[in-house]
């Protein structure tokens, strides 16, 4: 997961994440560098990586039930699947 909380309120983002017990990597990008680098305009910008880290699918915005279609498409992309863009 990344975090774009600027200076000021990146220090709440860990002690959040431990909050809610979620088990994965946080990393921070206060100056707002990765989003400007990947074109995020919106969040939450969801990408997922092939095993060569290229970006085969992105997804902007969250509704119930999306981590149940990710899900589905990470598994297509570890059978080596393509992936429409969206």
């Amino acid at each position: 997961m990344l975090s774009i909380d600027d200076a000021r309120s990146m220090q709440k983002v860990l002690p959040y994440v431990r909050g809610h017990d979620w088990q994965m990597e946080v990393l921070l990008d206060p100056n707002g560098d990765f989003k400007r680098a990947m074109n995020v305009n919106l969040i939450p910008h969801t990408f997922l990586l092939d095993g060569t880290g290229k970006v085969v699918y992105q997804h902007t915005s969250y509704y119930e039930g999306l981590e149940d279609q990710l899900y589905e498409i990470i598994k297509k992309i570890a059978a080596g699947e393509k992936i429409p863009t969206h």
